[in-house]
């Protein structure tokens, strides 16, 4: 458990010589893998509020150094814990972190503006359902949608599409936190949308 070595030598009686030597050597560095998880504090803010972000790694092989974005709306992108002022209703923050040998980790969170100040676009009366979801997402009153965007938890976009009528979103997605964007010709209107 200390990480030390004990060699006990047996010797038999037949032959008489100086004593013995080893070379030891080590054939490889076991560490946990470097990962990352970003958190906000409050995750929903009001419109001018600010938010804690905090990056939290596990494992890797230390001095790490981190990247937030967008970088715009953070006082320092590079710290560990920056402070966020959100302009948008909803901004994904993407933490990337790297370790002294180049491993990289990446995570993200998503921060809320609560009641935010905008001009009515139809968008909020929209039913997203069901939340959670195993993979199928229906959408109802999307007659005010001319567009969609699925975003996974880093901000890819997986899936996006047109439409003027009710849609049925169906992609096959792992268990996981993700973003819906819907917007018209007035707004945007995000959901976070849980599949389990």
């Amino acid at each position: 458990a200390e990480g030390s070595l004990t060699f006990r030598f047996t010797s038999d009686v037949s032959v008489t010589k100086a004593g013995w030597a080893a070379g030891v050597s080590c054939v490889g560095i076991i560490y946990e893998p470097l990962e990352v998880v970003a958190s906000a504090d409050p995750e929903t803010v009001e419109e001018g509020q600010t938010t804690q972000l905090t990056a939290t790694v596990i494992g890797g092989e230390g001095n790490y150094s981190f990247s937030w974005e967008p970088a715009e709306t953070l006082d320092d992108p590079y710290s560990a814990n920056p402070i966020a002022t959100p302009v948008d209703p909803f901004t994904l923050y993407i933490v990337t972190v790297t370790d002294v040998v180049g491993n990289v980790a990446i995570d993200s969170i998503g921060v809320y503006i609560n009641n935010w100040n905008v001009i009515e676009n139809g968008l909020n009366s929209l039913k997203v359902y069901p939340n959670p979801t195993n993979g199928l997402i229906h959408i109802e009153g999307i007659h005010s949608v001319t567009g969609f965007k699925l975003f996974n938890s880093t901000g890819q976009v997986i899936l996006e599409g047109k439409t003027e009528n009710d849609i049925r979103i169906e992609p096959n997605l792992s268990a996981g936190i993700y973003f819906l964007e819907l917007t018209n010709g007035l707004g945007v209107s995000t959901r976070k949308i849980v599949v389990e």
